[in-house]
Parts: C-alpha cells; sequence; structure tokens
C-alpha cells in the first residue's frame, strides 16, 4: 500500500511490529516543512469530519513542529494566544463583522 505522507516518528517501528517493512526516506528541511504544512491541512480537515480532543491534539502536534522550524516554541505560542485574548478577545461572542462604515462616524458628532 503506497502513502506518500510525512508520518509520526514511531509509525515505522510499529509497521515493523505488525510483521511488515515500511519503506521511508528522510526529508530534507524544505520537504519537510512543505510535508508539514500539508499534514497541517489534512489534520485540520480531519478535525471537522470528528471533532474530537485527539484529532485537536494532532493538530496541536503538527504546528508544535512546524513552529519549531521558525524557532518557536509551544510556550512562546501560549504565551502569544493568551496576550491576543487579553488585548482582542476570543470568539466565544460568534461576532461576525460585516464592514466598518467611517464615513457615519464622523457625520454623527
Amino acid at each position: 500500500m503506497s502513502y506518500q505522507k510525512l508520518v509520526r516518528d514511531l509509525i515505522p517501528e510499529r509497521i515493523i511490529a505488525g510483521g511488515e517493512v515500511p519503506i521511508i526516506h528522510i526529508l530534507n528541511d524544505v520537504q519537510y516543512r512543505a510535508e508539514l504544512q500539508k499534514k497541517l491541512l489534512e489534520e485540520c480537515a480531519e478535525f471537522f469530519a470528528n471533532p474530537s480532543a485527539e484529532e485537536a491534539g494532532d493538530i496541536l502536534t503538527v504546528l508544535h513542529s512546524l513552529a519549531a522550524i521558525y524557532g518557536i516554541s509551544p510556550q512562546e505560542i501560549n504565551e502569544a494566544a493568551t496576550k491576543k485574548y487579553q488585548t482582542h478577545g476570543g470568539f466565544e461572542d460568534k461576532i461576525f463583522l460585516e464592514r466598518v462604515d467611517t464615513n457615519t462616524a464622523k457625520t454623527q458628532k
């Protein structure tokens, strides 16, 4: 069976333990970044199809790996998210911005 995709580090060992032979190669940095980007989209699609903590965790794992390429730690991600939440809020109120009419604000003084 052909997969042609980035897999978690322990997958080859699990395949061997199952009595099969994995055919793998190690990606270069450019390939790795591109495959992580594809994997992130794949994991998001899986989450949308089956919303669960496991699928959300998969997204987070891929995001952490992708961010690490750019020198961003999980702690930095959490700190940035917290700061943005404190200054801009979250999405709990379900606000959908349709437009901003600057002319109305000026004429209603």
